[in-house]
């Protein structure tokens, strides 16, 4: 939907905004399995977790295994 749309571009600017403001480390967690083989990492900018500004903002969500929509 447009709303969701919308949002991930909003997510998306964020994202660039948050890498080049300060120092990006990452750690590998592990390989997802699901569908297709992959490394997961979890994403860090001057230490502070990438994924707890995009939550804390309401441009992500947590993963729990099960899709769900924004619309």
């Amino acid at each position: 939907c447009a709303a969701e749309r919308a949002l991930a571009i909003r997510a998306r600017d964020r994202l660039i905004v948050l890498l080049n403001s300060g120092r990006v480390s990452y750690t590998t967690h592990g390989y997802d399995r699901m569908k297709k083989p992959r490394l997961l990492i979890r994403l860090s900018v001057d230490g502070v977790p990438v994924r707890d500004v995009l939550v804390r903002e309401g441009l992500a969500r947590r993963w729990d295994v099960k899709r769900r929509p924004w619309c």
